[in-house]
């Protein structure tokens, strides 16, 4: 059912900075209140699931950086470029979500990707984030910029092997907790919108080379708790 770089390790500093030059190259112009808010939900149950068995026309013409194949929806920025596909189904304030995320194996290079939430237009939203190198990360698009709010580092991947990690985001009206790699964040100062975002897909690649990542079994719910 379908809902719908590698950089030296002395590099990764001049790596952040430019990504956070770059606004996502899926960047366009969302007409944010026309997305109705989410149904209520028993606390737990699944308000929208998608397995990616094709590409739901809730994620709108996200362009050719975006495909859908054998159950992934995949993401492949442009070198030192980032891409952003919003959902454009429902928007939430408090919710829990995960999705699975499968980057390319790689043996240098810190690259990022993850489930986009409280999104307001194409250049102001959140992104809970992993690296392929172990980390999970908050980040913050504002105006277009990109802002690392907060980093944890949890495994350390084999760099020779495929592997799947699920990113867990538990959002209330107050606070954040993003759960990856073995790792969590819990943050406080992130209150949620109002009128509360979209979610959506995000990934980003270095100036140098560019990375595939995977996406698949994504479940927003209202809050078990």
């Amino acid at each position: 059912m379908s809902g719908c770089c590698l950089l030296p390790p002395t590099a990764i500093a001049a790596s952040e900075q430019s990504r956070a030059a770059s606004a996502p190259s899926s960047a366009r112009t969302l007409d944010f209140t026309k997305i109705p808010f989410a149904p209520k939900a028993a606390p737990g149950q699944p308000i929208f699931k998608d397995d990616f068995a094709s590409l739901s026309a809730s994620w709108g013409n996200p362009g050719l950086n975006t495909s859908v194949s054998d159950g992934y929806l995949v993401l492949t920025p442009e070198h030192g470029k980032s891409v952003m596909v919003p959902n454009l189904t429902y928007r939430y304030r408090a919710f829990d979500a995960s999705v699975d995320v499968t980057p390319t194996p790689a043996l240098h290079g810190v690259q990022s990707a993850g489930l986009v939430f409280w999104g307001q237009d194409a250049a102001d939203y959140y992104v809970a984030a992993i690296t392929n190198t172990g980390k999970v990360s908050l980040i913050e698009w504002k105006s277009g910029k990109r802002i690392l709010k907060a980093d944890k580092q949890g495994a350390t991947p084999d760099p020779f092997a495929t592997q799947t990690i699920t990113i867990s985001v538990s959002a209330s009206t107050k606070a954040v907790e993003v759960t990856a790699w073995g790792a969590s964040l819990s943050l406080t100062d992130v209150p949620a919108p109002k009128d509360g975002g979209f979610i959506g897909l995000y990934a980003e690649s270095s100036k140098n080379l560019g990375w595939i990542w995977r996406f698949s079994k994504l479940a927003i719910s209202d809050p078990a708790r």
